[in-house]
């Protein structure tokens, strides 16, 4: 009687297992894809955006087209600070309501918000 109790409930296991472990190596793909987004908005615009500020620091009196970048540049850097922050407020909600990760679009959403800063920078 165990043997078949036993059997039964393997038999109920190993497609649930089958589903998890596919579930889960489908999230971390989603977090790799994150990781590589973090780090090409680090590397090409942040750097960019930084060596462009330095290069102006060292300017006797900055353009009005210049100036006008940097204030565009200083509101930026404060709507994506609370984007940030909203975010991982989401991230913290979503974890405590369901016990899952912020969602398949978290990242991309937070990338494409990210992409805003190329239009703005003076040319």
């Amino acid at each position: 009687m165990v043997g078949a109790t036993a059997s039964a409930l393997i038999g109920v296991m190993n497609p649930l297992l089958a589903k998890l472990s596919s579930l889960l190596e489908r999230e971390l793909d989603k977090l790799k894809g994150v990781g590589r987004e973090v780090a090409l908005l680090q590397d090409e615009k942040l750097s960019s955006m930084n060596t462009t500020l330095v290069a102006v620091t060292e300017t006797e009196e900055p353009s009005s087209q210049v100036k006008e970048w940097m204030h565009q540049l200083r509101e930026l850097s404060y709507d994506a600070e609370d984007c940030i922050d909203v975010f991982f407020h989401c991230l913290g909600q979503h974890d405590l309501a369901t016990g899952s990760s912020a969602g398949p679009n978290a990242g991309s959403r937070l990338s494409g918000r990210a992409n805003a800063p190329q239009a703005r920078s003076p040319s």
